[in-house]
């Protein structure tokens, strides 16, 4: 079995899911996990929303849920699909302005909410063209972390549970879509893995379920030898070996 990973861009416009969806369905027959990023520049809404809340004490997601439920209108699904998340957002927003400050543990609660919403959009859009597949928030299916908010690490007992759960799904003919980039404490506060933390996500799920293949999709042909835009010469890589990526 493998687990499919895909990032922000790939899941930051309608064509991209489109595309996201065409790809997980041409791999159904192995039963796939599939783990998702935030939509691309969710997640930086997210974070600025925060620094507006302890700024100016108001609370404003507007552009923000303008972005998340344009996507959910690109496939005729309804705002209530995620109207449980941008409630948990609007309130942890409130929170932070009405204390004109965040704790870290307030930051990763905030920024959890692009994966979640992520997750719930994906699973809808991958029914409505007719691939069994379920939401899955990755601290339900057993990710656990310390509590180094921001840059959190599992905990040993999250790889037995992450493999019964997500095992479940599989049994039952449904792809789990897994939030990439969370977790929780023991005692249920929100956490993230740090930024890019959606590929580390895909590692450890992959890991619990002893996956033959973590792929690690992208909207790019390939590592390039330099940034294309600063260096103008710069060429795909044909092959890397593990030492050299």
């Amino acid at each position: 079995m493998r687990v499919m990973k895909f990032g922000g861009t790939s899941v930051g416009d309608p064509d991209r899911i489109g595309t996201l969806c065409d790809i997980v369905a041409a791999q159904a027959n192995t039963r796939p996990v599939v783990v998702v990023s935030a939509a691309s520049r969710v997640t930086d809404m997210l974070l600025k929303a925060v620094q507006h809340a302890v700024a100016t004490g108001q609370a404003d997601d507007a552009a923000l849920v303008a972005r998340v439920t344009g996507l959910l209108a690109a496939f005729d699904l309804p705002r209530d699909l995620i109207a449980a998340e941008l409630d948990g957002l609007h309130e942890a927003l409130e929170h932070v302005a009405a204390a004109r400050a965040a704790t870290d543990a307030d930051t990763d609660r905030v920024a959890s909410y692009g994966e979640r919403i992520s997750v719930r959009t994906v699973a809808a859009v991958m029914r409505a063209r007719g691939l069994e597949a379920e939401a899955v928030d990755a601290f339900d299916a057993g990710m656990l972390t310390d509590d180094h908010f921001g840059a959190a690490e599992p905990l040993p007992q999250s790889e037995p549970t992450l493999r019964a759960t997500l095992e479940a799904y599989r049994a039952r003919g449904v792809v789990p879509v897994v939030t990439g980039f969370i977790g929780k404490t023991l005692d249920g506060r929100v956490t993230t893995l740090g930024r890019g933390g959606s590929d580390y996500s895909a590692a450890l799920v992959g890991a619990a379920l002893d996956a033959d293949e973590i792929e690690i999709w992208t909207d790019v042909p390939g590592v390039m030898s330099a940034d294309p835009r600063v260096v103008p010469e710069a060429h795909t890589i044909d092959c890397l070996s593990f030492a050299e990526a």
